[in-house]
């Protein structure tokens, strides 16, 4: 079992702030593989505002939403462990 963890700065107007996600996966993932599902699952968080439907949105819909809201996100690192991961022992 593959764990990692995934740290991003995002950012708006006049502030930025971390975000973290983790994953777990049977198969060792990419940088490519684990930043598309960062993005993918960020981008369909912050759609849970609109005010429409998005049950037949595409991941390139979601993007769009997350854009034109002013949202602005970059992935920084990517930690992978045997085990299950958490922030605070990253950080040590």
């Amino acid at each position: 079992m593959n764990n990692y963890i995934v740290l991003a700065t995002e950012s708006d107007e006049t502030e930025s702030w971390v975000v973290q996600r983790t994953f777990t996966s049977e198969t060792e993932l990419t940088y490519e593989q684990l930043q598309e599902k960062f993005l993918a699952s960020h981008w369909k968080e912050a759609a849970e505002d609109a005010t429409e439907p998005t049950d037949d949105w595409t991941e390139d819909d979601f993007q769009d939403f997350y854009e034109e809201n002013g949202g602005n996100i970059h992935v920084d690192h990517m930690f992978k462990s045997s085990t299950p991961i958490h922030l605070e022992e990253v950080a040590k």
